[in-house]
Parts: structure tokens; sequence; C-alpha cells
């Protein structure tokens, strides 16, 4: 359903979930978006080397560890998921459908 709604912004859902935690949580370094978004080093690698060519993440040198890079979601990044939020909410209230509204309660609370 997300794939189906927000096919015209070519974002996946990890790219979505990356880009979410990024815009609540700046300043993260790789380690701790692979704990935020449950996805393994190499996964969260290749995202960020993809979101970064399309200019909707920038990485930069940590300026305490110069072994890490610091991500963040840039301003193209911010737009991006502004313009996508309709159809992305659209995609989740479709899936939640199914259940009664305290079910869908109950289900994404379990889920965060």
């Amino acid at each position: 359903m997300f794939f189906e709604g927000c096919k015209d912004f070519a974002i996946t859902p990890v790219q979505h979930g990356l880009l979410t935690t990024l815009s609540e949580r700046p300043n993260l370094d790789q380690t701790s978006l692979c704990a935020e978004v449950g996805v393994d080093r190499i996964t969260m690698a290749d995202v960020l080397r993809r979101l970064e060519e399309r200019c909707l993440v920038k990485r930069e040198p940590s300026p305490t560890d110069g072994r890490l890079k610091i991500a963040n979601i840039t301003a193209r990044g911010r737009k991006t998921m502004k313009e996508m939020y309709a159809s992305m909410r659209d995609a989740q209230v479709r899936f939640l459908s199914p259940l009664e509204p305290k079910e869908q309660a109950t289900f994404v609370r379990m889920m965060a």
C-alpha cells in the first residue's frame, strides 16, 4: 500500500523511516540510525548514500569524533516529506481499515 500510494516520490518505506527519524532527531550517526530504523549497517549505508545522492540527506563529519559522520535531513528532504504526507497517511489509513478504531489504536501503540 505504501509503494502504491507513494510511487510518485520514489521513496521506500525504509527511506521514509530514515527521513522521519532525522526530521524528529537530527544529528544522528549511522549506528544510532540503525538502531532507530531497525536495519543493519550495510543497508543503512546504502540508504544514506541513495538519499544523499538525491540531496534529501546530508552527511558531515562529527565535530566531536572525526571517525563518525552525522546525518541530517535537508530542506529538500523536508519538502519531499511534506509533499508525500497525504499519500503516506492514506496508505496507513487503508492498512488499518480492517480493524475497529479501538483495535487500530492498540495496533499503532504496540508497533510504536
